[in-house]
């Protein structure tokens, strides 16, 4: 009988584990002495996986809530030592895009148009990410530069020759406005 009790309690608390109640703990002196061993080993790993688990679910709380400032440390062996690792490199890699592209973002917003993201040590949605700023900056870049060549030449009294650019959007509104412009002053200058 106290066996069968024994091996039942071994049983809960294995079942327990599995489903990931790791609150429970065995009374290892309830236990047959041939299961005190057993128990005392369940109640360790109960423990470690609770420790492990929390370790994990803080590490990535703290990434999801943009904290990617400080690498986890633990003193855990095999996985929980590989997971930690895995993180720090997410860390790592968040920390670098994140950086990177404040840096291009302020220099764009600063009017610096030379600043590129790094996506050589990028992968996945990050070199993506990087990619995307900087074929912003380029077209930032080129539009800018082509409004600034128009407006220097009407300033320099060029009146005969419309902007023909192929940019989108704002652009384009731009590119109407400084040709009709040109258009209003050759009419003038005409008179």
């Amino acid at each position: 009988t106290e066996v069968k009790e024994s091996s039942l309690k071994i049983m809960d608390m294995l079942v327990s584990l599995a489903e990931g109640d790791l609150s429970k703990t065995l009374s290892v002196n309830e236990l047959h002495k041939g299961f005190v061993e057993i128990g005392e080993a369940l109640n360790t790993l109960s423990i470690s996986l609770d420790l492990g688990l929390r370790n994990i679910s803080d590490a990535i709380k703290q990434i999801a809530d943009g904290k990617f400032d400080t690498e986890v440390e633990w003193e855990m062996p095999g996985i929980y030592k590989e997971i930690a690792d895995n993180i720090n490199q997410a860390i790592k890699q968040l920390n670098t895009v994140v950086s990177q592209i404040r840096d291009v973002c302020t220099a764009i917003r600063d009017g610096d148009l030379t600043k590129v993201v790094d996506v050589s040590k990028l992968k996945g949605v990050f070199a993506e990410i990087g990619n995307v700023i900087n074929e912003m900056s380029i077209s930032l870049d080129l539009g800018l530069r082509n409004i600034s060549d128009a407006v220097n030449r009407i300033a320099e009294g060029e009146f005969d020759t419309e902007v023909e650019w192929e940019m989108p959007g704002i652009y384009t509104e731009i590119i109407e406005r400084i040709n009709e412009a040109i258009r209003n002053a050759y009419e003038v200058d005409r008179s």
